[in-house]
Parts: structure tokens; sequence; C-alpha cells
């Protein structure tokens, strides 16, 4: 593939996943490897550029302007990263600069409204100098002399996080005096013209972004780089006439970037949005047709409506919503009551608790009118938590001294195994009969509802194995009143809202005392059917979402090689 049939598909490439920040690297790429503009064969070669920079370096120097620089050592073959264009030249940087200074270092006390405006880190953003949030410090005259700013100067971030040192700027024209604060280095140039900006482009691409990754030093939480280190940097070099033409081609480019990134994320927005009123219209239908008719619009449009992960994501809680609003399979009034749903259970608790199988559980209050989210269909109760189980089972973990304890064969479950799937299968850890026996842990049978109080607060699976779970977890057992599947789907729908400074988490009281809305047995199936066969639609919908965008992912990479292959 050529440049120009690239860039006449450049949007087309640009809806790719993370398009156009592949783009913006693809074009910093072919520019310093000379593929972005044609080359002028009546270009002054770099080498004759060079050999000015040499003979204005030694003037300055025997004017004693400049310090003599340190030698370099000669550039080798094995460093060359790829073929340069006719008349370019593999340059290190320390060859081309007049000079390179660390910036001021100045205690807090020194910052002041008053004070001239210093670089810092923050400022240097995208490849630019951004003034905002500009601090200003007290300097004398000969800090002032030092560390001012000229139109043309290179800034070079040395002491950041390892993402982000080395990011870099050029200082252009300035209205106001500015220093440069010590996290910084400043490069200035023997010829300035357009060699700042260029040098600009090459410390933007991937190749040294990720060289003072890997080079920089670690210390205190801190990534930082040295003048040497960013003197030796190996650069390609063109003829000065073409670096002005590469820097306005590359401007072009990035603004045309801004433009379909923004357009981009505008389409993304609308549809978000498009989404999110189709579900809240489905949400809050004021009759039976109007739902019926949001329904349908939604029907009709699907893959319009949902064509990002987001909306499929926001379509599979509306659809659990609707479904403990009873709003998503019609009620049948042959269908027993959940009332007497609830008296059976409570017969059954009342049973077990004579049999000591189940220890008898503290009254709970009825559920407040405030605590009632929404009108429920005739037949269906509001309930607590707590009305509805046989029992509540805690874990605990066994000594992390005791190795025995942790080369057994029984699962142990801790937050970290309950994942988005909702079964648990299988656990990260296992422990022996052992520690159950000398630890707070219980071995918890199969089918039981697990949620957890603390760390991962509102996570919900259900067991499909017999299984010891952590302090972090409770077990609930359901009686055959409860279809455990519809409880799984009603409780994804509970805005749990936790307590805590560390880790947000409820108390077992609070686990109980959640009121959800219970339907009778017989709708309780039809509801865990319908949502299945809905969640299922919902996974064929994400798996043309994934495979679409893995094609244009591989689409993207494919037209990258060929254009850099040219």
């Amino acid at each position: 593939m050529n440049l120009e049939t690239f860039f006449s598909n450049f949007e087309l490439f640009a809806d790719a996943p993370n398009g156009v920040q592949k783009l913006r690297e693809l074009i910093l790429q072919l520019a310093v490897q000379g593929k972005l503009v044609p080359q002028n064969p009546d270009d002054e070669p770099a080498a004759v550029l060079l050999e000015k920079i040499k003979e204005e370096k030694e003037r300055l120097v025997k004017e004693g302007k400049i310090k003599k620089s340190k030698k370099l050592p000669p550039v080798d073959v094995g460093e060359m990263a790829f073929d340069l264009p006719q008349g370019w030249e593999w340059v290190r940087l320390g060859k081309i600069i007049e000079s390179m200074t660390n910036g001021l270092y100045k205690p807090a006390k020194y910052y002041s409204n008053d004070g001239i405006g210093c670089i810092r880190m923050f400022n240097i953003q995208d490849g630019e100098i951004r003034l905002t949030k500009l601090k200003r410090i007290i300097v004398d005259d000969k800090e002032l002399q030092q560390y001012t700013l000229m139109p043309g100067d290179f800034i070079v971030n040395r002491v950041n996080s390892r993402e982000l040192v080395g990011k870099s700027a050029v200082i252009k024209d300035i209205n106001e005096p500015l220093v440069f604060e010590a996290m910084n280095i400043r490069v200035r140039f023997i010829q300035k013209s357009n060699i700042p900006d260029y040098i600009n482009l090459f410390f933007r691409t991937d190749r040294i972004r990720s060289l003072f990754q890997n080079d920089a030093k670690q210390a205190s939480g801190q990534a930082s780089i040295s003048q040497p280190q960013v003197a030796n940097i190996l650069i390609p070099l063109p003829p000065l006439n073409e670096q002005h033409r590469i820097v306005t081609k590359v401007d072009a480019l990035m603004k045309l970037c801004d433009e379909l990134e923004t357009r981009s994320q505008n389409k993304r927005d609308r549809i978000l949005k498009l989404g999110e009123v189709a579900t809240t219209k489905l949400l809050t239908p004021t009759t039976k047709e109007t739902f019926n008719q949001h329904w349908k619009t939604i029907s009709d449009n699907f893959d319009l409506l949902y064509s990002t992960p987001e909306n499929v994501k926001q379509l599979r809680q509306a659809i659990l919503q609707l479904a403990v609003m009873g709003k998503l399979v019609p009620q049948n009034p042959d269908d027993e009551p959940a009332a007497v749903l609830l008296e059976k259970i409570k017969e059954e608790k009342e049973r077990l608790v004579k049999e000591g199988k189940i220890k008898k559980s503290k009254e709970l209050p009825p559920v407040d009118v405030g605590e009632m989210a929404f009108e429920l269909p005739q037949g269906w109760e509001w309930v607590k938590v707590g009305k509805i189980i046989l029992s509540i089972t805690g874990g605990g973990t066994p000594s992390k001294n005791n190795p025995q304890f942790w080369s057994g064969t029984i699962p142990w479950a801790s937050v970290k195994d309950l994942k988005e799937k909702k079964y648990l299968e299988k656990t990260i850890d296992y422990i022996t009969e052992e520690a159950i026996k000398k630890s707070s842990t219980n071995l918890i049978p199969k089918n039981r509802i697990i949620v957890c109080t603390r760390m991962g607060l509102g996570k919900i699976a259900i067991n499909k194995i017999d299984l010891a779970i952590n302090q972090d977890l409770k077990a609930l057992q359901l009686p055959k009143e409860i279809d455990i599947n519809y409880f799984y789907n009603s409780y994804l729908t509970l805005d749990i809202v936790g307590t805590g400074v560390t880790v947000s988490g409820i108390r077992q009281s609070e686990l109980l005392n959640l009121a959800i809305p219970l339907p009778p047995l017989n709708e309780q199936h039809r509801i865990v059917t319908k949502v299945n066969q809905l969640m299922s639609l919902c996974d064929e919908l994400e798996a043309k979402l994934t495979q679409s965008i893995g094609d244009r992912d591989k689409l993207m990479s494919a037209a990258v090689r060929q254009v850099l292959a040219v």
C-alpha cells in the first residue's frame, strides 16, 4: 500500500481500536524515516549542515561563549534502526547542540505569585508547552540570566514516572520571561531554524519513548534520565529544508487527527446517548402500550442502539431491571402468589430450627414504603433478603504461617475468584481439611449464593462446587421456593452502598435487610428463561462487536506494516 492510498483511507483507519493514536504514531514514524514527504535532490545534504554546525561550535568554544563538549562515541552500524534516504545522516544529538543544562532548583518558599513563570514537568504536554497552572518563582539576576528560556529552546523532562520521563517540547514565541525547573533539561541548538521542531517529533516516536522507559534509572518511585543519555541519542537527520517540509506536513496531519478524534468521539457519544435514552424510556413507561412501543423500537434498531460495548452493558442491566419490575414476562393469575411462598419459607425455617439444622434468625422489620423502589405487579411482594434465605454462612482465612494448610484439594474462594462469570467452578487457592478444622472457615455445599460484603462489594456468584470461603464472602442457602437464578439476577440490580475508610463494606445485618421484589415461583422460572434468552442475544452482540473491532485492528496493523515497508 502506498502513502497516497493510505492517506485517502485515513478516516477509515481512524475507526480502528485506538485508531487515531496509531495514526499519530505512524505519522511520526514515517516522518523520521523520510517517508512522509518527498526528497528534493537540490536540498543541501545533512552532511553539509553537520559541517556548518561543527565549525560554528568550534568558533563559539574559541570565543569562550560555550564549553567544549565531551567526545561522543562514533555511530555504529548496529545502532542504525533503519535505512535513511539520500542526503540524510545518522548523528548523535550532542553533535548538533550548543549547550545542555539542568533546570533551576529552588525550595518551595521561593514560589510566589509575583515571581517569574517557571516551566515544570507538568507544563510539557503532548509535545507542547502548556502555560496552564503556571507556577512562579523568585529568582535573582544571575539565575534569571542562566535559566531564562528563549524561542527555539528544546525542553526534555528528565525526572518523572517511567511512562512519562523524556517527554519534550519546543519553546515558541513567549510573552514574558520564563525559567525552567530542575526536573527538566534545556537543550539549545547551534542552528535553530527548524531543528528543534524536527527533533521534538523524533522524541515523540515510539522508539524514543521505549528507549527512555527502558534505560531510565529508578529511585524513590521516580525514573530519571541524564544529560549524557540525551546527548548519546542517535538522530536520523534530514537536510534543513526537508526538516521544514516534514514539520509542516506533520502539523497538518496532526490537526486532521484532532478533527477525526473529535468526530469519532462525538459519534460515539451520540450512539451512547441514543442507547441511554432508549433504555430509560423502556424502564419508565406510563402504560403497557408505551412499554410495548419502546420495546418494539429497541427490537427494530438493536444493532444501531447497542453498537458499543458500553451500550450492551447498559442493555444487560436494563434487562435485569425489567425482570425484577415484572415487565419482562406476562403475569399469570393462576400462579401461586408470592405471599404463599413466604408462608411456606417461614414454615420450612421453623421446622429446620426445631430440628437443630439451622439457627433461629433475628426478627427483621417489614419493608418500609421508602424502600420500595417501584410498584410491583399483582401477586408479587417486597421482602427482606433475610426472610427468604434458610441460612447465612461466613468464612475465614487459614493461617498463612502454616504452609500445610495451603497444600490440600479443597477449593478456597476469596473475592479474586468472583469474576464476571455467573458460576464459581474453580478457585485460585486450595486448602486442607486440617485448615478447615483449625480455622474460622467452613465447607460450603454447592449451589449456594456467594456474595461479597467487604472488598469487592456487590459481586455475586453461584458455587457449582463444594468450597470454603474467606471472611469477605458470605454463603446464602435458599429454600426450594426461590429460584436461585432469579435471586442472582435480582441481586445484581441492587444499589448496595458500603461504608468504611480503607475498604467499603456492609455488615451481615445490612445484607439481610436488603429489600428485593419477589414474584410467584412459576413467574421466577419464566423470568429466568427470558433473561437467559436476552443475555444470549447480548452475548451475540458483543461477539459481533469484538469481531468487528478485531477486523478493524487487523486492517490497521496490516496497513501500517505495508506503509512502513514501502
